[in-house]
């Protein structure tokens, strides 16, 4: 039986309660990007005149930063949607299903984003013409990119076809869940902002809160294209 998208939504809810290590791969990553930020990235010191001045790390460092953290991002996109993939499918997943995706579908996510990062690139200078459409379509097509990727083990460029190819059958359900995710995540937003201004603990809440998020998303997005898929798109 294929659930409504309402009926994803809630199930992924479940899931998550009973899978509470599904937002461990994100926050992780999460921190550990903070810390190639802080090592690697520019810093502030202050000046003879009193003021703060930005120092550069240097051109090596800057681009060593950049690719620790799209490693650490491609392994926190892997791993929790493939552990998401296995939680709808058996109702609970390890982080040895976050590993198996990995080294069975880096490779397709690692294509997959630069494409998508191209095609980006293309809907962000279009977007001033067409009034922010091109960005919105964009984010409409490509939204089933990661599980087809790691759930369905389709290859990259491939895998953001078939995207655009279920967003297109199913635009009713995909748009409804684009739209319900936008504003959940708007109001986490609001919350992350409000803790990180609280010190100390308020920027770990934020950050639990921020990988929680992540993790609960990437389960609606994977179980709608596991319902889509079972629905025939």
């Amino acid at each position: 039986m294929v659930e409504s998208t309402a009926g994803v939504f809630s199930r992924s809810w479940q899931i998550l309660n009973r899978n509470w290590i599904l937002a461990l791969p994100g926050i992780v990553a999460g921190i550990l990007a903070g810390i190639v930020r802080a090592v690697l990235g520019a810093h502030y010191v202050v000046g003879p005149d009193g003021e703060w001045t930005e120092v550069s790390a240097g051109f090596f460092f800057t681009e060593l930063a950049l690719l620790i953290q799209f490693i650490l991002f491609v392994a926190s996109v892997t791993y929790t949607t493939g552990m998401a993939g296995t939680a709808w499918r058996t109702g609970s997943a390890t982080l040895a299903d976050g590993t198996a995706a990995f080294e069975r579908d880096a490779g397709n996510v690692v294509v997959a984003l630069v494409v998508l990062f191209a095609l980006g690139v293309v809907a962000l200078l279009l977007s001033l013409p067409t009034f922010g459409l091109a960005l919105l379509a964009f984010i409409f097509f490509v939204v089933y990119t990661f599980p087809a990727a790691v759930i369905g083990e389709v290859r990259g460029v491939e895998a953001i076809r078939e995207s655009v190819r279920i967003a297109m059958r199913r635009s009713s359900s995909t748009l409804t869940m684009i739209v319900a995710i936008a504003i959940i995540g708007i109001l986490v937003g609001m919350v992350h902002s409000i803790l990180h201004a609280v010190p100390f603990l308020g920027p770990l809440a934020g950050g639990l809160i921020a990988g929680t998020a992540s993790a609960y998303f990437t389960l609606v997005v994977a179980g709608e294209y596991l319902e889509l898929k079972a629905s025939g798109a």
